[in-house]
């Protein structure tokens, strides 16, 4: 049951770390390096 429970946990914690970092990146390297297949933002 402990490793179920902490399986099942994995996404509880993933998630905000992922969102987190996604609004970093977004906010920070992404304007300078641009996505593919889209024009760079100036």
């Amino acid at each position: 049951t402990t490793t179920a429970l902490g399986l099942a946990a994995i996404p509880l914690i993933i998630t905000p770390i992922d969102r987190t970092v996604d609004f970093l990146m977004d906010s920070s390297l992404r304007k300078l390096y641009g996505t593919p297949g889209e024009p760079p933002t100036s």
